[in-house]
């Protein structure tokens, strides 16, 4: 009975199927059971026996008060409850007993609700984790669900559990737990700037924030009057409507609310979505957002779209600015606690004002004194002027967005709420406030401009991965739960149920992109269809995608295959480089082979041995040291593989070498950026190489590839050149010099200068358009490849959002020749000024491909002679994730961004050196120094070779350790230190799903084995690889042979 509705459990009550006795004490065995999630501060057991006795009376006599009569519910402790203690989780409050309930409290109870008891929460609401009340955190349900568990149980060495939680969110976790785990039908929560969707995210229930105005704040202790509303949290869309019915309506105690009266909110059965019009706005993919939660919104839209919803770019430009305007009204509405009406007092009385200041200090926390503290600041009158009012303006610019967005036509917003999964308490706590705060980015806004909106998961949100699934999960007989039917989440059969689910249809679902994608590839290569059956999509990026297959052999058991399907416009000489890498290099040591390759006309599919695998950011903070050694061991086997054939694979990263745990299984993968060495042994690398080295040096010839023909021809083609090419059906690339120079763009992979190229905003493929470009020769001409574009990518055409780095006046790096200045013809060179000379001069041509972060120093200054030196370094910036516990490790929104990180880990001073050594002058404003990679690294991981470190060293680490510097004079620096995170999607690189590698493993708590006693090897080798030099940096040869792994053979 307590996974139904309201209204179902409403009709069992009335029926006599179930009475409110049973249902309350249900509820309270299971407050009691659960008592460790710690997410009621007051449990009002006989207040709550008492009403239940009294509705069983109002059932048997026929006189129900309402559709909540005899239902257990929750309340939020900052509403007041009359003979109950209302805290606020603070000091200053504890003790409380208000005389009066808060309004919506009140209705509740008129309609026969039963009071269960008060939720915890951050203390008067300030917070983002429900983490910093005085009863101690609320802790997430899915912690002890059996998916979790499962996940960290071969991981675990320790029966203690408290260090592996996860948080709800907050303020409102307490409520959003409440409900999770089925201690109470329904909750009230409070929002101001997201503090009941935030926790409904993070805790797998619906949220709803009323519009301001439509429900009564009367007894809502405040935080900010103008953005306050009561939140509900419930387990279905149709709950919320209940509720909300009942609590919305004037009250004459709360002036702000609305004079109508107001209907019950009777939702029907099924909603008709073909006809409305729903905006995904583009400012919402900020790079901080976690790809887990871009994939959900993704496959949230193609579930709208696939039923025959409009799906429309629209724009937010003021979201960025919404930071919450909150901290003068929390100043002014915690004047009121002195000490000298109600709440804390002090003993001091030496005088007023003495007494009045230690009743504050001890009645408040630190977050609550900041905020104070804020407020008084923006209060100043030197002050006000320049921030307050200039802030109330943008409020009214943010307003007019959601205005001018709804006058456009469109119907609803399809939003993400929070900017990643949920994370474990031992993360969270290492975070800053602002780095907590900025969580509410997406939902700050709204309650600015008095909007409704709702949290609600179509597919089945699983807070712990963060990913979907095809039912609710079942929680451990621990939790005290074990529901009978779970709640069955299918794909869309034609339209929404009203709980928020979908009508039922099939167990095994994929999202309809998924589907969409795979019968086309079906029909792109026809062949497939006789040998192999797709699975699933497992992974997606800019130059391909891969699928899970499997193929019934004639002998022997059903084999798991990887297709990788590459983008119809991927050059012919490229698709072919990548295939003779894989034949003559892979198939032994860790390098990835190939089985099969399919062709249907532009059409090619890769056929690759499925390697089961771990994701690295869910391992990084559990793999003990040995497990470090040998991982790094196996990649360096891989790369001495390749680089013996004169393979630069320019993209190694942990994505790109797969790992099964279980296994001790090794794959370097995804040789689609590939370039070859001056004497590489793959034949089709040195083309192009050389194709590379004289579009660098010639400006006057043009090539016209037609399929396996490549002639050279010089500044106009041949007129019967070109139209023979214009009749032929083979795939055909003319280019020019100019329009051939590799560039690379926000996913970190090559595209073509002049190319227009269409970017789905959701980052999940890009499919390289070519338009119609003027080209220095007439007489060829780029034929038109025909527009094959993702579902979103016709809708959000942009890309990411990023915040640029204005280096103009910083001189962090600047363009000079590209040899000795002995010739120089300006007088700008190694200054912090680029002349007019200069910047008419052709920009330097050199090879960039590779992912942002782990780009070497030698790439991000555009040296043209890079060699496999650029693949250690990625393999140092992969060690120093895993020495370090960070990952990932540096992200930059641009190449000088990039540098100038590179440089608080290495030295600014000894960047500028190395530089000189492949013909770069850097001028940097600041000098930073060289950093000790064991000091660096044993600070983040949190130990060191003697001592546990304490979460006050971390945080002494980001206060006071330039590394973590955010500015040198005149340049930002965004963070080089990353806490760990989902890795932006770049590349499809062969990811696939880690089940059925023999269990998930936890990325929590880290585990001390091996890494109380890190060898000087280990840093070591770490430096080496970390050579700015690229001349002197460690070869993989060299690596395989160093002290860290002498015990190890090949």
């Amino acid at each position: 009975m307590l996974g139904q509705t309201l209204r179902e459990v409403s009709v069992a009550l009335k029926q006599g199927q179930v009475t409110p006795t049973e249902l309350c004490q249900r509820c309270l065995f299971l407050i009691k059971t659960t008592k460790f999630l710690n997410a009621y501060i007051t449990v009002s057991e006989e207040v709550a026996l008492k009403q239940a006795e009294e509705s069983e009376k109002r059932h048997k006599e026929g006189h129900s008060l309402g559709d909540l009569d005899g239902i257990p519910m929750a309340v939020k402790d900052n509403f007041s409850t009359s003979g109950i203690e209302t805290t606020c989780a603070s000091n200053m409050l504890k003790g409380y007993v208000p005389p009066y309930n808060a309004i919506v409290v009140q209705k509740l109870l008129d309609q026969g609700a039963l009071l269960m008891g008060k939720t915890n929460l951050d203390e008067f609401a300030m917070g983002s984790g429900s983490t910093d009340g005085i009863f101690g955190p609320v802790k997430n349900p899915w912690s002890y669900s059996k998916q979790y568990r499962e996940k960290r149980k071969q991981n675990s060495h320790s029966e203690n559990e408290d260090s592996n939680w996860l948080i709800t969110g907050g303020s409102s976790g307490g409520s959003a737990v409440a409900v999770s785990a089925f201690m109470g039908f329904a909750a009230l929560g409070s929002d101001t700037g997201g503090s009941t969707r935030n926790p409904a995210a993070h805790c797998g229930v619906v949220g709803l924030k009323p519009s301001y105005g439509l429900v009564s704040r009367h007894g809502l202790i405040p935080l900010v009057n103008s953005m306050d509303v009561p939140g509900i949290l419930t387990r279905c869309v149709d709950d919320a409507a209940t509720v909300l019915g009942i609590l919305a309506g004037h009250d004459p105690e709360d002036s702000t609310t609305i004079q109508d009266p107001v209907k019950p909110f009777i939702l029907p059965s099924l909603t008709d979505v073909s006809k409305l019009c729903i905006g995904i706005p583009k400012d919402y993919l900020t790079p901080e957002l976690s790809s887990e939660v871009q994939s959900l919104w993704s496959k949230a839209a193609n579930l709208f779209e696939s039923e025959g919803a409009k799906v429309i770019e629209i724009s937010l430009p003021h979201t960025s600015y919404s930071i919450v305007l909150c901290t003068w009204e929390e100043a002014s509405n915690m004047a009121r606690f002195d000490g000298l009406e109600y709440g804390h007092r002090c003993d001091n009385d030496v005088s007023t004002e003495a007494m009045y200041a230690a009743t504050r200090r001890e009645g408040f926390n630190d977050v609550v004194r900041g905020r104070i503290l804020s407020g008084y600041f923006f209060f100043l009158k030197e002050h006000y002027e320049n921030y307050y009012v200039k802030a109330q303006k943008v409020r009214r610019l943010i307003a007019n967005d959601f205005v001018n967005v709804f006058n456009s036509g469109v119907d609803v917003l399809l939003t993400p709420t929070t900017l990643s999964e949920a994370v474990p308490y031992t993360e969270f706590i290492k975070e800053d406030n602002r780095t907590r705060s900025a969580q509410d980015i997406f939902t700050q806004a709204v309650n600015m401009a008095g909007l409704p909106t709702l949290l609600w998961s179509p597919y089945g949100y699983d807070p712990v991965a963060g990913i979907l699934h095809p039912t609710c999960f079942v929680m451990e007989p621990a939790l005290g739960i074990r529901m009978d039917e779970p709640m069955t989440f299918s794909p869309l059969g034609g339209q929404f149920q009203t709980d928020g689910s979908l009508k039922k249809q099939e167990q095994n679902f994929k999202p309809p992109g998924v589907k969409k994608d795979i019968e086309k590839l079906y029909e792109a290569v026809p062949q497939l269809g006789n040998l192999f059956k797709i699975k699933d999509k497992i992974g997606e990026g800019t130059f391909s995608s891969v699928y899970l297959a499997t193929a019934q052999l004639q002998v022997g058991p059903e084999e798991k295959i990887a297709l990788k399907h590459l983008i119809p416009t991927s050059h012919p000489i490229r698709i072919a480089a990548e295939l003779q890498c894989l034949t003559v290099a892979g198939g032994q040591d860790n390098v990835m082979g190939v089985k099969y390759c399919f062709r249907k006309n532009d059409h090619v599919v890769i056929a690759m041995p499925y390697l089961e695998h771990e994701s690295f950011l869910d391992i990084l903070n559990s793999l003990s040291f040995q497990e470090v050694r040998e991982y790094m061991f196996n990649l360096f086997k891989a790369l001495k593989r390749i680089h013996q054939f004169g393979i630069v694979h320019r993209d190694v990263k942990p994505s790109n070498f797969l790992y099964n745990r279980r296994l001790k299984k090794y794959a370097l993968v995804d040789f689609g950026l590939a370039q070859g060495t001056h004497d590489t042994k793959i034949e089709l690398l040195k083309f192009v190489q050389s194709e590379a080295h004289q579009e660098s040096c010639s400006q006057n010839k043009s090539y016209v590839i037609t399929g396996n023909k490549i002639s050279l021809s010089g500044p106009a083609a041949p007129k019967e050149l070109d139209q023979q090419s214009t009749l032929k059906t083979s795939v055909k690339r003319p280019y020019t010099n100019a329009q051939i120079q590799t560039k690379h763009g926000k996913d970190g992979k090559e595209g073509s200068v002049g190319l227009s190229v269409q970017r789905s905003v959701f980052g999940e493929r890009n499919f390289n358009i070519h338009s119609s470009i003027s080209h220095e020769s007439p007489a060829v001409k780029l034929m038109k490849q025909s527009k094959t574009v993702d579902l979103l990518s016709r809708k959000l055409g942009t890309k990411k959002k990023t915040i640029s780095t204005k280096v103009m006046n910083s001189g962090v790096m600047r363009k000079t020749a590209s040899s000795c200045p002995a010739s120089l013809t300006c007088d700008c060179y190694a200054t912090d000024k680029v002349c007019s000379i200069c910047l008419s001069r052709r920009q330097q041509v050199a090879p960039r491909a590779g992912t942002p972060g782990f780009r070497a120093p030698e790439v991000l200054t555009k040296c043209p002679n890079q060699t496999t030196a650029i693949d250690m370094w990625s393999a140092g910036v992969i060690f120093l994730s895993l020495l370090s516990g960070r990952y990932p490790f540096y992200k930059a929104s641009d190449d000088l961004t990039a540098l100038a990180q590179i440089m608080t880990i290495r030295g600014s001073r000894e960047t500028i050196q190395a530089a000189k050594t492949f013909g770069k002058s850097i001028l940097c404003s600041k000098e930073v120094p060289a950093q000790d990679l064991r000091k660096l690294c044993e600070k983040l991981r949190g130990v060191n070779s003697h001592t546990p470190k304490l979460t006050s060293d971390i945080q002494e680490c980001s206060s006071h350790d330039p590394a973590f510097s955010e500015k040198t004079e005149n340049h930002k620096i965004v963070h080089c230190i990353q806490t760990p995170q989902a890795q932006p999607s770049g590349s499809s690189s062969y990811e696939g799903g880690s089940s059925g590698c023999g269990g998930n493993f936890e990325a929590s708590a880290t585990s001390l084995e091996g890494w109380d006693e890190v060898p000087d090897e280990a840093y070591d080798l770490l430096d080496k690889l970390l050579d700015l030099n690229p001349a002197s940096r460690i070869t993989a040869a060299e690596a395989l042979l160093h002290p860290f792994f002498k015990d190890m053979s090949l």
